[in-house]
């Protein structure tokens, strides 16, 4: 079934999301190390390249989870 607008499309993938947070212990685990790690790296200032590695790094890991 195809959604109606993109509006629709993005609203169903943070519902998704949301489904992963609240009912799977890994994907909270992920999220509270993700923080740890945002956190360290504006303590750290760390460059724009390294916050690009961060980034994709934790958009990866986000993504392995959801697949799981």
């Amino acid at each position: 079934m195809k959604s109606p607008t993109l509006l629709h499309s993005f609203r169903f993938a943070c519902e998704g999301i949301a489904h992963a947070f609240t009912t799977q212990r890994n994907f909270k685990i992920h999220a509270a190390i993700s923080a740890v790690v945002l956190i360290a790296g504006f303590v750290l200032r760390i460059s724009s390249e390294q916050w690009a590695i961060v980034a994709v790094t934790v958009a990866l890991v986000f993504q392995a989870e959801l697949f799981n």
